[in-house]
């Protein structure tokens, strides 16, 4: 690229002089080859300041222009040339909260107005949001269903608590997170109505002890994850669980609490369950009625006692697993037992992970010796 020529510039200048000459009043030549000593001097002052004003007004139209020059060239770049529902799809794709938003919007004006005429990107709720913004991202999101963030690691999420509560009929996914220094309030936003309610996940972080909450009653819900939270739920909110990841003291004590759990779930696909702190329970615990998971594909059990795991194992048949995963403590002693629960000859279990189950009737299993860490039971080859 070359500059202009001097020649070019000088005539600009001489436009630009003659111009303001003109509009001041002034009677003296004005053009690039005026000498100043024929200005008169008490004109010098004025004349000084015109150019300082021409100056800017100058400038300001060239950036107007390299603005404009810019964003024509802009559009020539992939991303402008997709149709604006294809890019709107894929921003929504995108998890992301509301200063993402604000940022992205600086990017250009496609990304701009895509961003405020979608509504669906505006469905996500932060405890760190300010109230004014709270509300912002409510008319934004246009009544669809909102997805909420609470982590009392946001030491302000105070003053937006009374406008979650009293949205909470509006929200699809609860995503709470308690911190040490200050107890999680939780309590009225899961006893508050939440019928749209599909995906929960709690979690508390050691250091605290999380109070009981019992869950509003409501639609069933579809995924629940509970890290160190006693949380009592209505068995119908169960009856449509796909997946379920327990952790911590969230693990029943009782195997029977934890079978009643699993009796309500018949969707259930993927149970997880991981005891930081061992479950134990004041006796052996036994097998209880036989529990029959149609849709289970993967269990897995983490660091769960020995005798409940066990039980659980015999307490449970899932024709359609095809993996199951058993991890214990660290250092364990145990004899390597867990083959013989499940592949006892006559085992229904054993025939499920084979594929051989459509003509066989579930039985109860037994209780072995313990077992070794880690273990993966699945077909031998």
């Amino acid at each position: 690229m070359k500059p202009p020529s001097k020649d070019a510039i000088s005539k600009a200048l001489d436009i630009l002089l003659e111009s303001i000459r003109e509009q001041n009043g002034y009677t003296f030549p004005s053009s690039c080859t005026t000498p100043l000593s024929d200005i008169p001097l008490e004109e010098l002052a004025t004349y000084a300041d015109a150019l300082s004003s021409a100056k800017l007004h100058l400038a300001d139209e060239a950036d107007k222009l390299i603005c404009q020059t810019q964003h024509r060239r802009n559009l020539a770049a992939p991303i402008h040339q997709l149709p604006e529902e294809i890019f709107k799809t894929i921003l929504e794709m995108t998890e992301t909260d509301v200063r993402d938003l604000l940022l992205w919007c600086q990017v250009g004006r496609l990304w701009h107005a895509t961003i405020f005429s979608s509504p669906r990107l505006w469905t996500r709720m932060d405890s760190g949001l300010s109230p004014k913004m709270a509300r912002w991202v409510l008319n934004l999101s246009k009544g669809l269903p909102l997805s909420l963030h609470w982590d009392t690691v946001d030491r302000r999420y105070g003053p937006i608590m009374d406008i979650a509560a009293q949205n909470s009929t509006r929200f699809k996914s609860i995503k709470l997170r308690g911190g040490l220094s200050k107890p999680l309030d939780i309590r009225r936003l899961l006893t508050s109505p939440t019928p749209a309610l599909e995906s929960l996940t709690a979690e508390v972080t050691r250091g605290w002890v999380a109070p009981e909450v019992v869950l509003s009653e409501e639609a069933p819900l579809k995924h629940l994850s509970l890290t160190d939270l006693t949380l009592t739920i209505d068995p119908d909110r169960l009856s449509s669980l796909i997946t379920l990841d327990l952790t911590g003291s969230a693990v029943p004590a009782s195997l029977g609490t934890l079978l009643q759990i699993l009796s309500t779930s018949a969707q259930l696909e993927q149970p997880t369950l991981l005891a930081n702190k061992r479950v134990e329970d004041s006796e052996v615990p036994q097998p209880g009625p036989l529990v029959t998971l149609p849709r289970l594909g993967n269990l897995d059990l983490d660091c769960i006692t020995d005798d409940y795991c066990r039980a659980l194992l015999a307490s449970i048949y899932t024709p359609a697993c095809s993996r199951i995963y058993v991890d214990d403590a660290p250092g364990s002693q145990h004899v390597d037992s867990l083959d013989s629960l499940v592949w006892k000859p006559g085992s229904v279990q054993a025939a499920a992970l084979l594929g051989f189950n459509s003509s066989l009737e579930p039985r109860i299993l037994g209780c072995p010796q313990p077992y070794p860490c880690p273990k993966y039971l699945q077909p031998y080859p």
